[in-house]
């Protein structure tokens, strides 16, 4: 027998990478040898070691921000290299779908890198809203939820009329839970949970890469069908010792106050002051004695000042926020790890609104043989919450009290007085307007309202990649993500006139997602850069489980008791699902000579959310980048770089468990032996979503790249939309569902860099971004043109219509002639239309942009950028209740009387009972107390006075900031930070709102109730290396 043994000569190449501009070291560098996935990344000395083949081997250095750099291996074992800064550069590496990193000059799709320092710098508690104003197509939304609140992110706008808009997050190259306990939608409000992507630490990134549409994240399936958002975080580092970096960041927030109030009328109606109303239509304020409102006994016969006050001003606090990390790395050639954690404290504007985080992080990765790798995560992070703001028009929302708090009461006189108890020892609120339960006192919301919420969390990973040779490898690699959160929610007696012995909530959710996955990867370059293929198969198989348990104790027995059992009936849910989808796919480039590059990628999903006849479906993509410099050995100075890109993409996408099936539930309250049928009849002839994109763009570098300009144009379709609609009661049923409808999004997106000046050691760039979204409905069936998506609670539906911009506000509006003008009643009060038939608009803006530009000069840097969001509406239940009231400063207008811009009906029906309206200037006078009560208020406004235009352009972000490089040998190096967020409006179309800001994180958008303000923020950051 003949044995051949094949062996492999090595040499061991070892080295130091410093950058040009200060001859300091530059650490995560990745060093791999060309035409192979033979690689490591430098040290945080810089220092890199690396085992090649003999022969001629050429070592590729890539680093973001610097030019990439190509050196031939010797006869030395030694290389050091210098990098050099690049202006926009064109080796940038994003990492794209299944994480794997890519030169971005070759991708056939818009990406784009957001700095991970920045992130990390001007921070903010929840990561993605670091994004706002950075990334084009990108729009954020916060909650008005408080401290550790959920974001909405929608990326080229909406797609889906009923499922889920956001993208999918995707952390190490695994998705990652992003759902809320509970979403409010409408303006009566509730609780907006914090989401998944709220719990990362900005310290643990090393890059965020936004994925914009299907084209891009095709590879990902059917979640992804809105875009992801792709972070990697840091890994161990080889070194010598062990490198330690600790980063503390503190931050205070102050309140930006828009609402405008009235301060000239006290509490009170018709003028006069009345210690139990609820309105602000009293006397003038001028310091008079009156009685006190407040009904505890021993205040009997009190009096005080009848005089203004600045209450909405005086009520918030200035908030705090303080993030420590401690990052300790370690390793040689054969292992690296990493350890970090990171306290987190917030404190919010609201007195009792906190948070409190504990981040802990461990990942260790390495080479077990020269062909076997690992990479090992385990993330736990710990988060508890008080008092998160309930939103909206709800009982227990704190910002509904102060907005109504009449200005005659001061806050002191309110804290002083928020309860009292009986001769019985009872203890009740101290209503301002008692007996209603509308004039809450603020403090006792504050105080005797309680809610905690505890969130524990464990994401773990482990994979193992197999090197067969040069060319092939395996990775086979396993995740999961577990959340486990716990609620409660105290009411002491009294907070609400029918829980006179008080409420008490728990609520505990558990979430498990569960990801495995392979893929095998064949990586080579034919000739001297003549053909590049990489070729890959893999698969995944995801499950995802959720159960969840709400009790209510609907009143208690003895008073502020607060044990489950203290009730006479516990009602009481319990909710389990799960679901589980399994694909394989396959993606293929071939790249030729280096300037033409073809990227094939099909998938394949198999959903136990569909029926079996549809629950596999397949969808392909396509996408071609051919770089004309590189083509045509184009070496001008004028024309840098040159590529053109274009791509075709289908994503499928599934529906929530059960959805195909006739489902039954039990009923609450002790009812035992029976259960009930839901309302909803199966859709067993369900069909998968399917969204169709086109993708077209340039990216063009002039000027030694000193100006760069990246153009997309994209068209994307999404069909078989899931829609809920009415059955006939004879069915037994109230609804079902059915595969229905067009969306469409069309859009523009722009991205210009400027290096207008480079001297030395100074520079300054300029990047502007531009996107503009056409989001519209094309069609839904043959005989619907119009579908009901929301009915809010009292002041708008919202619909989606035939024709028309996604998500149509529709409210009720002011009656008017043919020529347009206001139709008044006789009572001197416009005509409103007897339904929700106004079309008020859409929330979406119709363009959005961002305007950042950077100083630099040695150590110093100085950054400031600037938001833009135009077009778009936003309805103020807010306003409709403060003009009922009397509180708002428009209510000033007509006091003692006015007329209404309009016509009258002077037809005497009398005389002639069949006459037809005449129409005439109107004349007849009316209060404005009488004209806010009749269009305004809680139960059925008329939406038209208050819809303002959602345009703003806000100074977002400006930091400043310094590094000291000390090279001791207990410091590296100190950077230095100052920087403010969200400092104030440049413009803002609506003057009282903030547009950036939502009830909940839903789909039915523009509207704002009872909000939390907007807030500034300014803060320190520090980072020292040792």
């Amino acid at each position: 027998m003949l044995l051949l043994v094949t062996t492999f000569a090595q040499r061991t190449i070892t080295g130091t990478v410093t950058s040009s501009e200060d001859n300091l070291s530059l650490p995560g560098v990745n060093v791999f040898v060309q035409g192979t996935t033979t690689g490591t990344i430098t040290d945080l000395e810089g220092q890199y070691t690396l085992e090649v083949p003999d022969g001629n081997v050429i070592l590729q250095f890539s680093f973001v921000g610097y030019n990439t750099e190509l050196i031939t291996v010797g006869s030395s074992n030694v290389i050091d290299v210098i990098m050099t800064p690049s202006l926009f550069a064109l080796d940038e590496v994003v990492v794209t779908s299944l994480g794997i990193a890519r030169e971005k000059k070759r991708i056939t799709y818009s990406a784009q890198n957001v700095d991970a320092d920045d992130i990390a710098t001007a921070r903010e508690v929840n990561v993605v809203n670091s994004l706002q104003g950075k990334v084009a197509g990108v729009d954020v939304i916060k909650s008005s939820s408080g401290v550790a609140g959920a974001t909405r992110v929608v990326i080229r706008g909406n797609r889906s009329i009923a499922a889920n808009n956001q993208p999918l997050y995707i952390v190490d190259g695994v998705p990652i839970n992003n759902s809320s306990f509970s979403t409010p939608e409408d303006e009566g409000g509730g609780v907006q949970g914090g989401d998944g992507i709220g719990n990362i630490n900005p310290d643990d990134i090393e890059s965020l890469t936004v994925l914009k549409g299907p084209n891009a994240v095709a590879l990902y399936g059917s979640r992804a069908a809105n875009g992801a958002i792709v972070i990697t975080t840091k890994k161990g580092v080889a070194r010598r010792g062990i490198g330690v970096e600790f980063n503390t960041n503190t931050s205070m927030e102050k309140a930006l106050i828009l609402t405008k109030f009235q301060n000239v009328y006290g509490q009170g109606n018709g003028g006069v002051y009345i210690p139990t109303s609820e309105h602000g239509w009293g006397a003038k304020m001028t310091g008079q004695i009156v009685e006190t409102w407040s009904k505890d006994p021993k205040d009997a016969g009190e009096t005080y000042a009848y005089s203004p006050h600045e209450n909405f001003k005086e009520f918030f606090q200035t908030g705090f926020n303080t993030a420590n990390t401690l990052t300790l790395t370690a390793g040689s050639d054969k292992i690296r790890a990493l350890f970090s954690y990171t306290n987190t404290i917030a404190e919010g504007i609201v007195e009792t609104n906190k948070m409190k985080r504990n981040n802990f992080n461990l990942r260790l990765d390495g080479n077990l043989t020269k062909r076997l790798s690992f990479d090992v995560k385990l993330t736990y992070f710990n988060q508890h919450v008080d008092n998160r703001i309930t939103t909206g028009d709800s009982f227990f929302n704190i910002m509904r009290a102060i907005y109504r708090q009449p200005s005659s009461i001061s806050l002191e006189y309110a804290r002083n007085h928020f309860e009292y108890f009986t001769e019985s020892g009872e203890r009740w609120q101290n209503y301002w307007n008692w007996p209603t339960n509308g004039g809450e006192n603020v403090y006792w919301m504050i105080y005797r309202t309680i809610r905690d919420e505890d969130r524990n969390r464990v994401l773990g990973m482990g994979s193992l990649k197999y090197q067969f040779t040069d060319d092939l490898s395996l990775q086979i690699r396993s995740a999961f993500d577990q959340v486990y959160e716990y609620q409660t929610f105290k009411q002491y007696n009294y907070t609400y006139t029918v829980a006179d012995a008080g409420n008490y909530h728990i609520n505990d959710r558990h979430a498990l997602e569960f990801n495995s996955d392979f893929l095998l990867n064949y990586n080579h370059t034919f000739g001297d850069n003549l053909l590049f293929v990489n070729a890959s198969l893999g698969g995944n198989m995801l499950q995802v489980q959720t159960d969840s348990r709400n009790v209510n104790t609907n009143r208690l027995l003895k008073a502020n008791f607060f044990n489950i059992n203290n009730t006479s009936q516990i009602q009481a849910s319990d909710n389990f699902s799960e679901k589980r989808i399994n694909s394989l796919y396959a993606f293929a480039t071939v790249g030729l000579k280096n300037f033409l590059f073809l990227d094939v990628t099909a998938r394949n999903d198999w959903s136990s959310t569909l029926p079996k006849e549809n629950w596999s479906y397949f969808y392909p993509s396509v996408g071609l980048t051919w770089i004309v410099t590189e083509m045509l050995g184009i070496t001008s100075n004028t024309l840098s770089f040159a590529k053109l890109r274009a791509s075709y993409a289908e994503v499928g996408n599934d529906t929530d468990p059960y959805d195909i099936h006739n489902t039954y539930g039990f009923g609450a309250g002790g009812q035992m032996g029976y259960a009930w049928r839901g309302a909803t009849l199966a859709a067993t002839d369900l069909k998968p979503e399917n969204t169709k994109s086109i993708e077209l763009g340039f990216d063009v570098r002039l000027f030694q790249n000193r100006v760069g300009v990246d153009f997309t144009w994209y068209k994307s379709n999404t069909f078989n939309q899931l829609l809920s609609v009415p059955l006939p009661r004879p069915s037994g049923y109230t609804n079902k569902f059915i595969n229905a409808g067009n969306i469409q999004n069309k859009g523009v997106e722009l991205i210009v860099n400027l290096t207008p000046l480079m001297i030395g050691d100074f520079r300054w760039d300029i990047m502007a971004n531009f996107a503009a979204n056409e989001n519209m409905c094309i069609e839904l069936t043959e005989d619907m043109d119009e579908y009901t998506t929301k009915v809010r609670r009292w002041m708008s539906t919202h619909k989606v219509v035939v024709g028309e911009d996604y998500d149509q506000v529709f409210t009720k509006g002011f009656q008017r002639d043919e020529n347009g003008r206001v139709m008044v009643h006789p009572t001197g009060i416009p005509m409103v239309t007897p339904g929700q038939t106004l079309r008020g608009g859409s929330g979406a803006p119709d363009w959005t942009g961002g305007l950042s530009t950077s100083f630099s000069w040695k150590g110093i840097n100085l950054s400031a950028l600037i938001d833009v969001r135009m077009g778009g509406v936003v309805f103020s239940f807010t306003e409709a209740n403060l003009t009922s009231d009397g509180f708002s400063e428009r209510t000033l207008y007509g006091r003692e009387g006015f007329v209404v811009d309009g016509v009258k009906d002077a037809q005497d029906y009398e005389a002639n009972p069949d006459g037809d309206p005449i129409w005439v200037e109107n004349d007849i006078e009316v209060t404005s107390e009488a004209y806010w009560l009749a269009l305004g208020g809680r139960n059925d406004p008329t939406g038209e006075p208050y819809k303002y235009d959602a345009s703003f352009v806000r100074m977002r972000e400006v930091q400043l900031g310094y590094t000291f490089n000390l090279n001791s040998n207990v410091i590296q190096s100190i950077d230095l930070s100052l920087y403010g967020r969200n400092l104030g409006f440049l413009y803002n179309a609506s003057e009282i709102i903030d547009p950036g800001m939502s009830i909940g994180i839903g789909n039915f958008q523009g509207m704002v109730g009872f909000e939390l303000p907007t807030s500034r923020t300014f803060g320190l950051n520090a980072r020292f290396k040792f």
